[in-house]
């Protein structure tokens, strides 16, 4: 099949920094002689409107030109409302601040190299894990979806990065939303159980182990395995919690009794508060009430993990 290249540009990730990214990316590609269309995003969602119309137009790759919020709006592109997943190639071609996709993917961050693995042959089918909320919405996510907590850390650290960069200011935002979030409670079911929980700051359920810039979990998941890794944090309060951060960016948080985390391949959720939710780093103004996982649903170029 010959590649037909379409590349989805914002322009705005990394504090507009990518720009001058993105056009790097482009002389490479021109001096490579690869043809291409492209389009830049002007707002949120632009993304996954761009990939379903160039999918659309016959373009068979599409590529991210962005971070990993960008990674994600594409790849929501390539479902239908029926959610079924298009054929075509995913490209990324990196200009964000907290590459956690291209860490776990081992995509190359530097343009030479990124460009390289963009013209590979190699494809690798992988999972993405999606969430429902309650009039069947559907949102999909490479990296993560979080419950709670994680909603208010996102939405902070995406104003406070711009001036203290990637981990100070996913640092600050952590800090401030412990302080000032009120936990939930939750029932979930998973694994052939009910679980009910008190006191929730969080939840995640990732198709990744590297989260929320700096954090890896020690974790066996697989990017095509069919699994989601569920962990939260219940039955604690917020100064504990916040003396914990280290814990939870070394990784050690997993021997704390108010850590729970196991392997799953889908989960029920039902709460009486209105528990928000984000994927893969942006806030999706949903209240999800199924997370569940497409297999092998996307065709990444270059993947290597």
């Amino acid at each position: 099949m010959k590649r037909k290249y379409f590349l989805v540009c914002n322009p705005s990730s990394n504090n507009f920094q990518s720009k001058k990214k993105i056009a790097d990316y482009m002389k490479l590609l021109n001096k490579k002689k690869i043809d291409f269309d492209h389009a830049f995003t002007l707002k949120r969602y632009d993304g996954t409107h761009i990939t379903k119309k160039a999918l659309a137009s016959g373009y068979n790759t599409i590529v991210a030109v962005g971070g990993d919020g960008t990674i994600n709006e594409v790849i929501n592109g390539f479902f239908d409302n029926f959610g079924n997943a298009h054929n075509a190639l995913l490209g990324i071609l990196y200009s964000g601040t907290s590459p956690d996709f291209c860490k776990y993917h081992q995509l190359p961050l530097i343009p030479e190299k990124a460009i390289d693995h963009l013209l590979r042959s190699n494809v690798k089918k992988i999972d993405v894990g999606f969430m429902k909320d309650h009039n069947n919405n559907l949102r999909y996510f490479s990296c993560s979806t979080n419950l709670g907590l994680g909603v208010n850390v996102a939405s902070r650290a995406n104003i406070y990065r711009k001036y203290l960069g990637d981990f100070a200011g996913t640092l600050l935002a952590s800090v401030i939303s412990i302080l000032t979030y009120k936990p939930f409670s939750c029932t979930l079911s998973h694994n052939g159980k009910i679980c009910d929980l008190k006191d929730v700051f969080n939840i995640t359920i990732a198709k990744n182990p590297y989260l929320a810039s700096g954090l890896k979990l020690n974790s066996s998941i697989s990017s095509s395995d069919g699994k989601l890794l569920l962990f939260s944090f219940s039955g604690i309060n917020r100064f504990k919690l916040l003396f914990m951060l280290p814990k939870i960016y070394s990784g050690k948080i997993i021997n704390e009794k108010c850590f729970t985390g196991e392997m799953i391949s889908q989960l029920n959720f039902n709460s009486s508060d209105l528990v928000e939710a984000e994927c893969d780093g942006d806030p999706t103004g949903l209240f999800p009430v199924e997370i569940n996982i497409k297999e092998r649903a996307v065709n990444l170029i270059g993947a290597v993990s």
